[in-house]
């Protein structure tokens, strides 16, 4: 009985009529998305007090000691991940695995990916240390490593159910996560008097194990508990590591051309400008997140939907969801300098014009994620991995340019370049794709 309930949002979509998808779809797609948005803006906001907490007790320098490993840490993750969450996806969509059979395949690969994870990510931090993460302490390395099987056991556990459209228990794990994290940071600034980047670094790797753990219920209560044994089976293995090394190389570039700017700033300048930096991004984050939240909400209609009807579906959801972007990214950049000044002191002052600049690059992806979807499900793993090399070698040559004579704002302006020439090469793609039937990867 509980996976038939599972499986009824794929087989109300198949029934549904090849004309149905109208702008009444995409607007409770967009009210999906928009009650995920309103959960993750209550975790955002969460971990921004953490942030501020963490930010006024460790300082510029500190938080760089504490920033540098964990961006290291996640794009550990991210390399260690392969894109099954991906991978998996594409497959249920094509009608080669349920959403109930992919769930023990995805918890196998989150204890397998993650474990190793930890042990490359602990040797590489420790080996690159003085190189690119400000001199981290072992005890440092080590505990931002831990974030990558736990970040990988979120990021499994959480495919699923955005599949079958389950987004309100997804958002609240998120919270509860979030919610954890910031009563560990304020019991611990309350107890010891100040914090540092260890204390920091535990209070994070503690809201992602409650976020897990929620997920992990939820997953439980939906398709039972047997469905959380981990178990590669020879059917779905097989195609779904096929599948996700197709997709991984994309995957890389992309987060990579979100986060390769902190590295390189955390090179070409002082540990003070680095820890700057890293708040402009972390602020900067609240404009990905509407665009990413408003993007899961679409993904459920644009993976069961007719391929045509998704395709009409998304290009409506792309103009809708890129509004509402911008307008959201307007607000936050009028309200910048302020909002830093009081919430963080003078002295964080120098990250307000590198996070307006920033806000306003990641509009871009608020068209980015729907037509990656499309460009994915229609096989055209080629087209995206192309689009997110080019502006990944542009955000690179952008930073190793602008960075010398203007710091971090050339930073922030090397995102602004790339983001927007990846996204612009990515929807020209989806455009033109999406008239032609689809091709081999």
């Amino acid at each position: 009985m509980r996976i038939r309930r599972s499986l009824r949002p794929l087989v109300s979509a198949e029934r549904k009529p090849r004309g149905e998808c109208s702008d009444a779809g995409s607007a409770s797609t967009l009210r999906a998305g928009g009650r995920l948005l309103v959960l993750r803006l209550v975790s955002y906001a969460l971990l921004f007090v953490s942030g501020v907490v963490v930010s006024r007790s460790l300082g510029p320098a500190g938080r760089a000691t504490y920033a540098l490993p964990l961006n290291f840490a996640q794009i550990m993750a991210v390399i260690t991940a392969l894109s099954l969450d991906s991978s998996t996806a594409a497959m249920v969509a094509r009608g080669e695995a349920s959403v109930p059979t992919i769930c023990r395949f995805l918890a196998a690969s989150a204890l397998a990916l993650g474990t190793a994870g930890l042990i490359v990510t602990t040797a590489l931090g420790d080996a690159l240390s003085h190189a690119l993460l400000a001199g981290a302490s072992p005890t440092l390395v080590l505990l931002a490593a831990l974030s990558v099987p736990l970040s990988l056991g979120v990021q499994f556990a959480s495919t699923p159910l955005v599949l079958v459209g389950a987004l309100r228990a997804f958002g609240w794990a998120l919270v509860a996560g979030a919610a954890s994290q910031l009563a560990f940071i304020v019991t611990a600034r309350i107890l010891l008097g100040s914090l540092t980047p260890a204390v920091a670094l535990i209070g994070m790797g503690l809201g992602l194990l409650v976020s897990l753990c929620g997920l992990a219920a939820t997953l439980g209560r939906r398709f039972g508990p047997l469905r959380l044994r981990p178990r590669f089976a020879p059917g779905i293995t097989k195609r779904a590591f096929r599948g996700g090394f197709a997709v991984q190389p994309s995957t890389l570039f992309i987060f990579l051309n979100l986060r390769v700017d902190l590295l390189i700033v955390g090179v070409l300048t002082t540990r003070r400008q680095a820890g700057f930096y890293s708040l402009s991004t972390t602020l900067a984050s609240i404009v990905f997140l509407a665009a990413s939240q408003l993007a899961i909400g679409a993904m459920a209609r644009q993976t069961h939907a007719p391929l045509d009807e998704a395709n009409r579906y998304t290009r409506r959801f792309i103009a809708q969801s890129t509004i509402m972007t911008a307008a959201a990214a307007s607000i936050a950049a009028a309200l910048a300098w302020p909002f830093v000044y009081l919430a963080f002191g003078r002295v964080w002052t120098p990250s307000v014009l590198p996070l307006v600049i920033l806000m306003f690059a990641a509009v871009s992806f608020a068209a980015e994620g729907p037509a990656r979807t499309m460009l994915i499900r229609m096989e055209r793993t080629r087209l995206v991995t192309g689009a997110a090399f080019a502006g990944l070698i542009v955000n690179v040559a952008c930073n190793l340019l602008f960075i010398p004579p203007w710091g971090i704002v050339g930073a922030a302006l090397a995102s602004l370049v790339s983001y927007t020439l990846y996204t612009a090469v990515l929807l020209a793609s989806f455009l033109r794709a999406g008239a032609s039937p689809p091709v081999p990867a």
